[in-house]
């Protein structure tokens, strides 16, 4: 039998109807978590063994007795990229079989590939290096003939074609326009929400629409996302972003599939909206959604939740003038979320160097290293350079290390000065770029193969973590997260030490960054918005996580330009315990993308002191400790370590690196830098 296990199709017309059960037999494995990764104009695509399938299968309208399935090429993973989790799927036309058409997939991280079906074809594979556009997802414009993708936050639009802007894209700034007038109350509910951004294009009226879609998690509703918010803004051909409440006759639908609009005089202005437990449709004069329902699989024994969600156009089915949608469950979205207003004017951080051959003070950052030859065992190697916290001089020291570690993806990751390095699916701790470490005999530990659980993947890592200062310790247990529902866990020193494997199922943590807490002997991570908190073990928390509900208190009071502003940075969230006080920290840090250069450029932090019973007390005064941000673990350390200076936020970024007074948000002193491969804060030993 071709499909062995088959049901009906399940349809609905809206929200607020029930479902239909129509007589169209469709593989049950469609439906089953993960047995789709995308849609668009009704198409579903599948992924199984490295190819991607076009089926109509979820077509109400197709034929279910010679569905049409279209293989495409064997997909081509780009070096440091990663083709198991896809974003999303979009295409050109109404159907893979034309002759021009051609299909965009989008995958977390930085890989875009597209491809033309009906042609004796292969992927165009352009890999992304602007990280703004590592959760984006791609729609197709009719009108500039052009795959685009909103980066995070939306501040500015990417294209790309299969023409001249394959490898390099066409970027257009986006200005924003007229917001709406929001209370203070209304701007921190949408503050904590995640947040993802939608490019829509109607056919019709040849206008673009970027909608800013806030969810957020309800623990009332056991856990499922909530819908709180849209914010639609008309975009025109020079990059203004008007904030409209009045689409006209048209319709917006988003899902899992591509989004479009239609017009639809009954039932104007509207956006309907489906998610993978929840849906709804809100009159954009009203700003928030009228029905907010949560899709049910109660009765589909085969499904729960439900797997796949698309929707479909009445453009694509002249016969019915209602537009249907489906739901079946599909993989949620992730959305990268990630203020500091005067900067002192930009220095140099190269401008002062010097030698060292002495023990160097920690905490210090890793800067790069100047190539002084080679070696047998190393291949190229360089001094190691480092700088204080001072950020005015960089350090030349006398220790030699693999240039390899300073290239591109060298390393994957930092925790306690050990760096790590992901090679052929096998990860290895090094304390190669630790400038007290030796060099003549310097620490590489391998640690076992890496084990890709289903519908995971383990090329591109979030961050690490470690519970002690060094992996060689008996009960050390290294943590690796990667990008996606994958949580990794080992315990290097033991004896056939193997991988504990978690997959995590709460999308909110998808590109969370993994700490430990001593106090609490566990692996935790902030949500996406921020507002819970999931923590692991080797223990009984290895696949039913604790989770933390945090209430925010005493938010800043701001005025309606510095809310605009947050909400158009990225936010991350980052824990960090303060292992001298015993205090956990939430900091959340928001980033813009600098249009004159294009390096990113911290705003503004919040901190929160969170107590054991999950109160975030938003707070200007951390004490005499200072803490320490980059793509390291997150740490704090006691005043005495930074000269006095307490109360500070240091931060180190890719391209940009600074100090912040907790006290005072709105004081910065920051640096823009030369990109840094390995932009890692080294910290004495914690233990």
């Amino acid at each position: 039998m071709r499909d062995e296990d088959v049901g009906n199709l399940k349809i609905y017309k809206n929200p607020s109807d029930g479902y239909i059960v129509t007589e169209k037999k469709i593989p049950m494995k469609l439906v089953e978590e993960m047995g789709t990764i995308g849609a668009s104009n009704g198409w579903v695509a599948t992924l199984n063994d490295g190819v991607v399938c076009l089926q109509d299968d979820l077509n109400p309208y197709a034929s279910d007795i010679d569905p049409k399935r279209i293989s495409l090429p064997p997909l081509v993973t780009l070096p440091h990229c990663q083709t198991q989790i896809v974003t999303n799927v979009a295409m050109s036309s109404s159907s893979p079989e034309d002759d021009d058409c051609v299909v965009a997939i989008k995958f977390l991280g930085s890989q875009l590939s597209l491809c033309r079906p009906a042609r004796s074809s292969e992927w165009t594979n352009i890999k992304i290096t602007d990280p703004s556009f590592f959760s984006s997802r791609v729609m197709y414009s009719k009108r500039d003939e052009m795959f685009s993708m909103p980066a995070s936050r939306a501040t500015y639009i990417g294209s790309w074609s299969l023409g001249e802007h394959g490898d390099t894209p066409k970027i257009q700034k986006l200005r924003f326009q007229e917001f709406p007038e929001l209370v203070q109350s209304e701007w921190e509910l949408l503050d904590l929400c995640s947040k993802s951004e939608h490019l829509v294009e109607s056919r019709l009226t040849g206008e673009t629409f970027l909608v800013k879609w806030y969810t957020k998690r309800c623990i009332r509703w056991k856990g499922r996302m909530l819908t709180q918010r849209f914010m639609v803004f008309k975009i025109d051909e020079d990059g203004n972003a008007v904030f409209t409440s009045d689409i006209g006759d048209l319709c917006i639908f988003l899902s899992e599939a591509e989004p479009f609009c239609v017009r639809a005089p009954k039932s104007p202005n509207r956006v309907f909206f489906l998610g993978h437990d929840y849906s709804g449709v809100v009159n954009l004069h009203d700003y928030y959604p009228s029905i907010n329902g949560f899709v049910s699989s109660a009765n589909n024994s085969h499904a729960s939740p439900p797997a796949l969600e698309a929707f479909f156009s009445e453009t694509a089915y002249a016969r019915k003038a209602t537009v249907l949608f489906f739901s079946l469950m599909g993989f949620r979205s992730l959305i990268l979320q990630c203020l500091i207003t005067t900067v002192i004017p930009q220095r140099g951080l190269t401008a002062r160097f010097f030698s060292s051959s002495l023990s160097y003070k920690l905490p210090c950052r890793t800067m790069g290293a100047r190539h002084c030859g080679t070696s047998v065992r190393d291949g190229d190697i360089g001094n190691l350079e480092v700088s204080n916290y001072g950020f005015d001089a960089i350090f030349a020291t006398e220790k030699k290390v693999p240039m390899e570690l300073l290239k591109e993806m060298g390393t994957v990751g930092s925790s306690h000065g050990w760096v790590a390095t992901l090679k052929d699916g096998v990860l290895s701790l090094q304390d190669d770029l630790n400038p007290n470490a030796s060099d003549i005999n310097p620490k590489r530990i391998s640690l076992p193969p890496l084990v890709t659980l289903p519908h995971c993947q383990t090329q591109i890592v979030t961050n690490i973590a470690m519970s002690s200062s060094c992996p060689e310790d008996e009960d050390c247990i290294v943590a690796v997260k990667f990008l996606g529902p994958q949580l990794s866990l080992c315990r290097p020193a033991r004896r056939n030490s193997e991988w504990t494997n978690i997959k995590i199922t709460d999308s909110s943590f998808f590109n969370s960054h993994v700490m430990y807490s001593k106090r609490d002997e566990m692996f935790s991570m902030p949500s996406s918005e921020g507002d819970y908190i999931g923590s692991w073990d080797i223990g009984e928390h290895i696949h039913n996580r604790k989770v933390q509900k945090l209430r925010f208190r005493n938010l800043p009071q701001l005025v309606k330009t510095e809310w605009e502003l947050l909400d158009s940075c990225c936010r991350s969230e980052h824990l960090v315990e303060s292992r001298s006080t015993g205090e956990t920290f939430l900091v959340k840090w928001y980033t813009k993308r600098n249009s004159d250069n294009g390096k990113m450029k911290t705003e503004r932090f919040m901190v929160f002191n969170i107590d054991q019973e999950g109160n975030a007390e938003y707070t200007t005064d951390i004490g005499e400790i200072c803490i320490f941000l980059s793509k390291a673990e997150s740490f704090c350390l006691p005043a005495s370590f930074d000269d006095g200076y307490d109360n500070y936020i240091n931060f180190f970024g890719i391209d940009h690196c600074g100090s912040a007074t907790v006290s005072n948000c709105f004081l910065l002193i920051e640096y823009s830098s030369s990109s840094i491969t390995a932009p890692y804060w080294i910290p004495p030993n914690l233990d």
